[in-house]
C-alpha cells in the first residue's frame, strides 16, 4: 500500500468514516475513495485539498503533503 493509500484510510478510519461518507464528502464515487486507499489511483490535487479541509472539519489535522506522501504525518 502507498503512503497516500494509507495516509487517506487511517485519516478516514480515525474520523469514523466509512468510504461512501467520504465520496460524498469529497462529491465522488465511492470507488473512487476506494481506488485511492487501494494505491489503484492518486487522488488531484484539488481532491486532496478537500479531503485536508474535510478532516480537518472532523478533528484530524492532515496535511496535503501527508496524504500525498511527500513527509509529515496524522495528528
Amino acid at each position: 500500500m502507498s503512503q497516500t493509500a494509507s495516509s487517506i484510510q487511517e485519516a478516514r478510519r480515525i474520523v469514523g468514516m466509512t468510504q461512501r461518507q467520504l465520496a460524498d464528502a469529497l462529491c465522488c464515487a465511492e470507488s473512487s475513495v476506494a481506488s485511492y486507499e487501494s494505491g489503484v489511483r492518486s487522488p488531484r490535487n484539488s481532491r486532496v485539498r478537500l479531503m485536508v479541509r474535510v478532516f480537518k472539519e472532523m478533528g484530524v489535522s492532515i496535511s496535503a503533503e501527508a496524504i500525498r506522501g511527500d513527509f509529515g504525518g496524522i495528528e
